[in-house]
């Protein structure tokens, strides 16, 4: 009995040219999708991430903030102690639970045209 393996041999080539090429763009696009994510949800426009870091294998999100210190964690004023609002923190909570949703999306699209051919 005889089998033919070409199309998994198609298929491995496939993969490893999405490992090679397509998976740098894939894990940039996703990290600069979160940042937005991030900056669109709750943060004022004075917040918005200004770029997409890749440091090793970690990308972070830059946020031009540092105006915002003082609405984040509170200051005094006039003598009289103002409450923070964490604008920041409750942006990165809620965007950490929305980013699982939009990985898996994205590597679904990714997956999908590694099979398809695309």
């Amino acid at each position: 009995m005889a089998c033919d393996f070409s199309e998994l041999k198609k298929l491995e080539k496939k993969i490893l040219k999405m490992q090679d090429k397509e998976a740098q763009k894939f894990f940039e696009s996703a990290a600069g999708d979160i940042a937005h994510e991030l900056a669109e949800k709750n943060m004022p426009a004075a917040a918005k991430p200004v770029a997409v870091i890749k440091k090793g294998n970690v990308y972070t999100a830059e946020v031009a903030a540092s105006v915002l210190t003082d609405e984040e964690y509170g200051h005094k004023s006039d003598g009289k102690w103002i409450q923070g609002k964490f604008n920041l923190k409750t942006a990165e909570q809620q965007t950490a639970s929305a980013a699982s949703k939009l990985l898996q999306n994205k590597l679904a699209a990714l997956m999908e045209g590694c099979f398809n051919g695309k």
